[in-house]
């Protein structure tokens, strides 16, 4: 049976494992309308996993991204695997152009173009000890310039390709030809919402626009217009493809109302594509998952839901019931995702003191990680629940005081570091200053024992090697620190913001991580990637330009320019590491009420 629950106030929309009856939240005549709906056209949801070869892989449109292993290339068509196991055929042409070389190469057998994601930083050399090259085209640095999120990244792109070697000179010549555009576009701030660059006045109204039209379409839902709903919420999706406000609310209504699963998994996995932080959503698509029958995909999500916001407590509920139902009710789950599932499930009843599921539902979550459609509780109360929605590097300068980036911090209501020497250690920490200029923070942590990583103010040449540390993607790849090589492309100037340009793998969860030279030192804070995950350059700001700000409120703070001792790659990572420390920014969102749920869905 399905059935909506109040508990303290919340609505939590339930369902029990292997019913097919349902109670719904709008009246038999507003069901049946809805029912009829015409089936939602969605893009295919991003792949997701790890693999024990980690690589990135993205799509030849770069929306779309996925982390696994390459197994080969069979007809035009490459099988990639996922951690647990499964296989995913993806057709070669539908991959990016990087990624197309990359399984030719591997294919014939050649070195590898690209490392894996997880390589030994000591091992990313051929035999001959020569880097392999790639060749870029005006077409692929147009393609990664469109892919940021303002032309002032995308600026950035050009200005990186331009400073390397790996562009032809017909390629070059073509390429400079772009910049000017890309320096106008710059010059007046664009933004880009979708495939769309505006003014961000533009993209505010875009977003406003977007947002009421899902009024619009919950207003068709309480009226009982299905196909109404249906077009406002689609439309809405369509004006603002980065928010996943619609697609969230459609999973909602596929799951409780329609009763299609599957499509309830594919708006709840779009959704969770676009902000992927977003817990209530990881929870939902969890559910659809369990009830369209993939069972190993749903612990997955809630592991990574648990991972962010542990204090949620319906997600150990939801946990607790798919263990106890578990062989049984035709529920298979594989031995090695029901143990994954049992460690997080114990983890969050000892640790976060939840209840024991007493009736075996599952439960969904209404929207929290954003206040989507800007309702308020008409008595003012704030009824929200803290929901990890980013999360960034950093690395410790002095006892208890770690810098990062402003935007990693930026509006959060509480800060965790994850201690580095036992990941389920999360430690509050709070702001101390912020640089919102330079993109700097710093943040105490009174409990964090770990020691301070050398600095210096002194670059390395352009063409030494680097090294990029951090958690990129967050805890969607785990909670274990990685490291990536590459080489220092381009100085500080004014024509790009003064930033240090690299070509080290890089990806969002990395910002405000360090980038360390071969001595082992910090020579710079990781500010931006320029691209989209799976991109491999970044920008970093360099430690002279932020040594005035760490200065002003860590005074001892010491610094060595000399050229120090060159070390190993491995070496430098084990420096690095124990100072080296993941980052979650928790906001307080609002929760609506019941009242306000069931009044949004016709209840």
């Amino acid at each position: 049976m399905r059935s909506i629950l109040c508990a303290t106030s919340q609505c939590l929309a339930s369902r029990a494992i292997g019913s097919n009856k349902r109670c719904s939240l709008l009246a038999p005549a507003v069901r049946t309308a809805f029912a009829a709906v015409i089936s939602f056209l969605l893009l295919l949801s991003t792949l997701a996993g790890e693999a024990a070869e980690l690589r990135f892989w993205t799509s030849h449109d770069r929306k779309h991204t996925t982390v696994a292993e390459f197994v080969k290339l069979e007809q035009d068509v490459v099988i990639l695997k996922k951690a647990s196991g499964k296989t995913i055929r993806v057709p070669l042409s539908s991959l990016c152009n990087e990624d197309q070389r990359y399984v030719r190469a591997a294919a014939t057998g050649d070195p590898p173009l690209v490392r894996p994601f997880d390589a030994d930083p000591a091992e990313d050399l051929p035999e001959d000890g020569k880097k392999i090259a790639l060749v870029a085209t005006a077409r692929e640095v147009e393609a990664q310039a469109q892919a940021t999120s303002t032309a002032s990244e995308g600026l950035l792109v050009y200005q990186f390709h331009l400073s390397g070697n790996k562009l032809p000179p017909s390629e070059r010549v073509q390429v400079r030809a772009r910049l000017p555009e890309w320096q106008r576009m710059a010059s007046k701030k664009l933004v880009r919402i979708g495939n769309k660059w505006m003014t961000e006045a533009e993209a505010e109204a875009t977003r406003e626009l977007a947002v009421d039209k899902i009024k619009e379409g919950v207003e068709m839902l309480r009226l009982g217009n299905g196909p109404l709903a249906e077009r406002a919420l689609n439309e809405a999706s369509r004006i603002d493809p980065d928010s996943g406000a619609a697609e969230f609310l459609k999973g909602l209504v596929y799951g409780l109302i329609v009763d299609d699963d599957l499509q309830a998994s594919r708006c709840f996995a779009e959704c969770v594509k676009r902000e992927p932080g977003n817990v209530a959503a990881l929870n939902n698509l969890a559910i659809s998952q369990v009830f369209s029958r993939k069972f190993d995909d749903a612990v997955d999500n809630w592991v990574l839901a648990a991972d962010l916001s542990p204090d949620t407590e319906e997600i150990a509920h939801n946990l607790g019931c798919l263990i106890a139902v578990s062989g049984r009710r035709g529920v298979r789950v594989s031995s090695r995702q029901i143990n994954k599932a049992t460690s997080t499930y114990r983890y969050l009843i000892t640790e976060h003191e939840h209840d024991r599921p007493t009736a075996f539902e599952m439960h969904y979550l209404p929207p929290s990680g954003r206040n989507y459609l800007g309702f308020r509780r008409a008595d003012g109360e704030q009824n929200g629940d803290l929901i990890a929605v980013a999360s960034g590097s950093g690395f410790v300068i002095a006892p208890g005081l770690i810098v990062t980036n402003d935007h990693v911090v930026k509006d959060s209501d509480s800060l965790l570091v994850l201690d580095p020497l036992n990941s389920k250690n999360r430690l509050m920490a709070t702001t101390l200053a912020r640089d919102t200029a330079l993109d700097l923070a710093l943040v105490r942590c009174e409990d964090l024992n770990a020691p301070a990583a050398p600095i210096s103010t002194l670059l390395p040449r352009r063409g030494s090697d680097v090294m990029v540390l951090g958690f990129p993607l967050g805890l969607q790849l785990g909670s274990a620190l990685k490291a990536t090589r590459g080489s220092m492309v381009a100085l500080p100037d004014a024509s790009n913001d003064g930033l240090c340009l690299y070509d080290a793998l890089t990806n969002p969860g990395n910002s405000g991580g360090p980038l360390c030279d071969q001595s082992g030192r910090v020579v710079g804070v990781v500010r931006i990637i320029t691209g989209d995950a799976g991109g491999v350059y970044g920008g970093a700001i360099p430690m002279a330009a932020a040594w005035s700000f760490l200065r002003q409120h860590a005074p001892d703070l010491d610094t060595n320019p000399e050229p120090g001792e060159i070390l190993s790659w491995p070496d430098v990572d084990a420096r690095m590491a124990p100072s080296t420390v993941l980052i979650l920014n928790r906001q307080r969102q609002q929760r609506r009420g019941a009242g306000e749920f069931q009044r949004g869905f016709g209840g």
